[in-house]
């Protein structure tokens, strides 16, 4: 999975979130509410490491610093 965001304003979570599904339509996109605020993350189908390392790379400054996370 590729964490892209940490927010403490829910709504600028949103806002990625929206964009990204724009963009990376066959990746589930999930916006939530963690520990440290509002998290935005693209898990890609079947999940794909080789397809989120690749999105983590695509990703430009303005969406969002990109790190690769498990799920477990």
């Amino acid at each position: 999975c590729v964490q892209v965001g940490a927010f403490k304003n829910g709504g600028e979570a949103v806002k990625l979130r929206d964009h990204l599904l724009r963009k990376y339509h066959t990746a589930n996109v999930i916006e939530f509410t963690g520990p440290t605020g509002h998290w935005v993350r693209i898990r890609p189908q079947n999940d794909d490491r080789h397809r989120a390392v690749n999105i983590a790379t695509e990703l430009t400054p303005a969406e969002g610093n990109a790190y690769l996370v498990r799920l477990d």
